[in-house]
């Protein structure tokens, strides 16, 4: 049996300390933040995309008819955004149109899937199967079945439900009880849903929607 070597061992200790640390960093950083905004009580979802973003869900929205349909994904995130996107049929990669072409992002297509990287919030247009159309040419575009990616940076500042000074609407029976339940200088936050119409007491309230959250 070899002696046993005190600073060889202390050494071996460390850089077991520093990978297991990078690899910790590594995990991290894959595996950023991503909220999907949104969902059923807005509009049906997608029957033509699914969209996947840091392998989290994202629910896509669709507004219009079956020939002049729009579709919605909208998401908060930090970091960088692995966006992966499922398309109903095979995928043409020059046909595949995702605008603004100044950002000259080129996804990389596999069968009926499509996927590429965001490292900062970006709107994009994206048409499938299509002929690449220009401004002003956009309304031609009407007869595709368009995605709007919505990429937003995560609101890091939020305020958290339950936190102190924070009422959380969903705690309640009615966004009007929430309100009332508010005291002065506290903060009522509304999460995703829809919400009845309410009146304000005369005080300084604040109060905070998350996207997706809808006051009719």
């Amino acid at each position: 049996m070899p002696p046993f070597n005190k600073e060889e061992n202390m050494i071996s200790s460390k850089t077991l300390l520093a990978v297991s640390f990078s690899l910790f960093l590594l995990c991290s950083c894959s595996h950023a933040k991503v909220t999907s905004y949104g969902g059923s009580h807005i509009s049906p979802p997608s029957q033509y995309y699914n969209v996947m973003v840091n392998g989290e869900h994202i629910y896509v929205h669709s507004f219009g008819n079956k020939g002049y349909a729009h579709h919605i994904a909208h998401f908060g995130f930090d970091g960088t955004a692995e966006i992966e996107v499922t398309y109903n049929e095979k995928v043409i990669k020059d046909k595949l149109n995702i605008s603004p072409h100044r950002l000259k992002i080129d996804p990389v297509v596999k069968g009926n899937k499509f996927s590429f990287s965001l490292s900062q919030p970006r709107k994009l247009i994206i048409s499938v199967n299509a002929a690449i159309v220009r401004y002003p040419n956009w309304r031609n575009l009407d007869e595709y079945q368009l995605l709007f990616i919505l990429a937003e940076e995560y609101d890091k500042t939020a305020p958290k439900p339950g936190g102190p000074g924070v009422i959380n609407a969903a705690d309640y029976n009615s966004a009007q009880a929430a309100v009332d339940a508010c005291a002065k200088g506290q903060t009522v936050y509304f999460p995703s849903g829809t919400y009845s119409g309410f009146s304000l007491p005369r005080g300084n309230i604040t109060l905070y929607l998350v996207p997706g959250a809808f006051i009719k």
